[in-house]
């Protein structure tokens, strides 16, 4: 019953004429705790300078969000996204989606991230370990997470073999999942 197909994927190399690109792509609604993406990029400070930055998704606290967008001063840092961009579109430019969910199962956007070649990095929670190896996952107490997400971030911008080897894994458990 899922809804994506394992196809032949390749990963998604950065290339010099880009920045690299961390994404959220979810409804922003509690479950889903867009607040913590935000403020993984407001704890990544000057380190984030160099990254561009996708919150993807609509929801009850779409205004909410926009507003901790705004108090954090992270407008010209955060590029907000309805779900009339297509979700496709969005991966097509990500090297990192970001899970932040309080409570999930194992997320679709998870499958699709991996499917386009971009490697995930998410909180521990439901069935995400059985995608996500130990090293790309971080708690899903709020405080533990912005941390340990942002430390990820920094790491996998900033190396591109671990980047690149995470995602392999990521794909091998996915192909296992979906066979």
């Amino acid at each position: 019953g899922l809804t994506v197909v394992p196809r032949d994927s390749a990963f998604r190399s950065l290339t010099s004429d880009r920045r690299f690109t961390v994404t959220f792509v979810g409804r922003t609604a509690r479950q889903k705790a867009p607040e913590v993406f935000v403020e993984m990029v407001n704890r990544l400070g000057a380190d984030g300078d160099a990254m561009r930055f996708i919150l993807h998704g609509d929801g009850d606290m779409s205004n909410w969000i926009d507003d901790i967008i705004r108090n954090e001063g992270l407008v010209e840092r955060i590029e907000r996204r309805s779900s009339r961009v297509p979700v496709d579109d969005t991966l097509a430019e990500t090297d990192l989606l970001v899970v932040t969910s309080h409570n999930e199962g194992l997320t679709l956007t998870t499958l699709e991230a991996i499917s386009h070649g971009v490697p995930v990095i998410s909180t521990d929670v439901g069935a995400q370990s059985d995608i996500i190896p130990s090293r790309g996952l971080v708690p899903r107490n709020v405080h533990l997470a912005v941390a340990g997400l942002a430390d990820k971030v920094r790491w996998l911008a900033g190396d591109e073999t671990a980047r690149e080897h995470l995602w392999r894994d990521e794909r091998e458990a996915e192909k296992r999942l979906l066979a």
